[in-house]
């Protein structure tokens, strides 16, 4: 079902975000066919999110379908997540002009020009994905956080396909360190996994609100977390 149409600021290349997706292989943002695949949290409810590119990269248009869920999800929301993570409305122009001005650093970045950042759902998830990929190879790190959202089993199938949506805090709070051994990282990030997400938890913590706050503000307290600024 189509939900909306996306219209990223230009200069966006959906291709070649799709590229680096096939290269990494991260665990929840899937690239297929030339689509995005993801499941996101709706509310109470898991949904499965495609998006298409309609349009090109110096008139980008992408059009969000909404191909599967638990139960009823709002169309918005599902938007918003979406327009997020994939960085829609960013506008990088302003940096491409500074880069301009320096051919050690445009020899760099005129080949990656329209490319965006894909970003986790949640800052929760930001925080969590950042400690399991300390000191650890991608490819390992990688195969705990495939184990860690199947192991929540915020899954929806589609097409003989499940798709995982990354735990909750709820969820790895109520967990124990012997619980998440086969991540196979050191025991000491395990429990720091466990504490982030008690703290989210209960209120002790706002991942969600450092995405308000001025750059060395969230910086300041991001690096105060143990585990994240040690």
């Amino acid at each position: 079902m189509l939900i909306g149409t996306l219209k990223p600021t230009s200069p966006y290349d959906f291709d070649r975000m799709l590229d680096m997706l096939g290269r990494f292989h991260p665990v929840m943002d899937i690239a297929r066919n030339g689509e995005y695949w993801r499941a996101l949290h709706v509310g109470q409810e898991v949904a499965v999110a495609r998006v298409c590119n309609q349009g090109t990269a110096v008139s980008p248009r992408l059009d969000v379908y909404l191909m599967a869920a638990t139960g009823a999800v709002d169309h918005d929301t599902v938007l918003a997540r979406v327009r997020n993570m994939l960085s829609v409305s960013e506008d990088l122009n302003p940096f491409y002009a500074f880069a301009r001005k320096e051919p050690a650093l445009w020899e760099t970045v005129e080949p990656l020009r329209g490319l965006r950042f894909i970003r986790a759902e949640t800052a929760f998830e930001a925080l969590i994905i950042t400690v399991i990929e300390q000191q650890i190879a991608l490819k390992a790190a990688q195969r705990a956080e495939r184990w860690l959202v199947e192991w929540a089993g915020n899954g929806v199938a589609h097409e003989g396909r499940t798709y995982y949506a990354f735990p909750t805090p709820a969820q790895l709070a109520a967990a124990q360190v012997r619980d998440l051994i086969p991540l196979k990282i050191t025991f000491r990030r395990m429990q720091l996994l466990i504490d982030l997400a008690q703290q989210t938890a209960a209120g002790q913590l706002n991942p969600e609100a450092l995405r308000q706050m001025p750059v060395q503000s969230a910086y300041d307290s991001l690096v105060r977390l143990r585990g994240i600024g040690d």
